[in-house]
């Protein structure tokens, strides 16, 4: 019986965690809170300015240009971070419940005489 308690434990545990992850990633992604911040990267920038292969420089002081802001590239990198540790959880979750469940199983073996074959006959 206690084999029972345990599997329904196990399988309760494992379902709340797999939702509160589930509910968590929803909630960042609809823009209800905010994802942990693990990079700050700084923004993509380029200079014009620079020498490339058998390129002159410019006497010009050209400023840098900004590709992509760093709250972009910050805000991605944070998301799919969350992303993957939130799937991560929710495996961690499916693997708890999954023992709870095989604790459910009733364990039945049936014993069973094997059937004898017959010996193949080959017609010519």
């Amino acid at each position: 019986m206690s084999e029972k308690i345990t599997g329904y434990l196990l399988l309760a545990i494992g379902v709340v965690v797999i939702l509160c992850s589930a509910v968590s990633v929803y909630s960042v992604f609809t823009g209800k809170t905010e994802p942990i911040t693990l990079f700050r990267f700084p923004a993509l920038t380029i200079q014009p300015g620079t020498q490339g292969a058998g390129q002159q420089a410019l006497p010009i002081a050209i400023p840098s240009m900004e590709l992509i802001p760093s709250s972009m590239v910050n805000q991605i990198a944070n998301l799919a971070a969350y992303t993957f540790l939130m799937s991560f959880l929710s495996g961690i979750g499916y693997k708890i419940a999954s023992l709870g469940i095989q604790l459910l199983r009733p364990i039945k073996i049936n014993p069973q005489q094997p059937e004898r074959q017959r010996p193949k006959t080959t017609s010519l």
